[in-house]
């Protein structure tokens, strides 16, 4: 029994890192898709973005269930009326939201980001955006066992994220054959399908591994 309890050796790595930079993107362009202007810096605040995640809810935000929407992008009123359709559907704006109908629909206010002008790089700068933190806390524990002289078992156990504490992210994917997930960034993307700052999914769960090397 002595052999068994003691010469455990126990050790602990607490991860803690700010969140990541992030950029409001759009089409590609000459660019590489950075080209956006900010209309009404009094109406947004880069690195105000917090998770909200309701109870429940399949999905989250960055910046709010409801505080911005996306609209079609002001430029497309000034092409030809038959572009204008196939215009609305490939270039949005990001606008404020002031209200709702009726219906509960959301209703457009002024105009926060839009698409810089064709051969304009944008007045707002990649990287501006500050994206969720992360913090994760890794334990391992192992005994040496010495059954003969000069022999020894050594058992290690490692768990990564052992408090299996979900990690927000925009989307995930497996990175190796233990199914680590990535994390990413919440949707920064004006022309995204999803919701500016949609949460997807969540990443980073519990992985255990154990392992036994014999020395002779």
């Amino acid at each position: 029994m002595k052999k068994i309890a003691e010469g455990w050796q126990f050790s602990w790595i607490a991860s803690v890192a700010s969140g990541s930079p992030g950029s409001v993107t759009t089409v590609n362009s000459m660019w590489g898709g950075s080209g956006v202007d900010i209309v009404r810096p009094d109406l947004f605040d880069a690195k105000s973005g917090s998770v909200d995640w309701k109870e429940g809810a399949p999905n989250g935000r960055y910046f709010g269930y409801d505080k911005y929407m996306t609209v079609t992008d002001p430029q497309c009123a000034t092409v030809d009326p038959s572009l204008q359709t196939s215009c609305g559907n490939s270039l949005h704006a990001l606008a404020l939201v002031t209200g709702k109908t009726a219906t509960g629909a959301n209703i457009a206010g002024p105009i926060v980001f839009q698409h810089a002008k064709p051969g304009v790089r944008g007045n707002f700068k990649p990287n501006q955006l500050v994206g969720p933190g992360k913090w994760y806390f890794y334990l391992a524990m192992s005994k040496n066992y010495e059954f003969m002289e000069g022999n020894s078992i050594n058992i290690r156990v490692d768990a990564q994220n052992i408090l299996n504490h979900p990690m927000p992210s925009g989307d995930t994917s497996a990175t190796n054959d233990q199914r680590t997930y990535s994390v990413s960034l919440p949707t920064f993307d004006l022309n995204s399908s999803n919701p500016f700052g949609y949460i997807g999914s969540k990443g980073g769960h519990r992985v255990f591994s154990a392992k036994v090397r014999l020395t002779f």
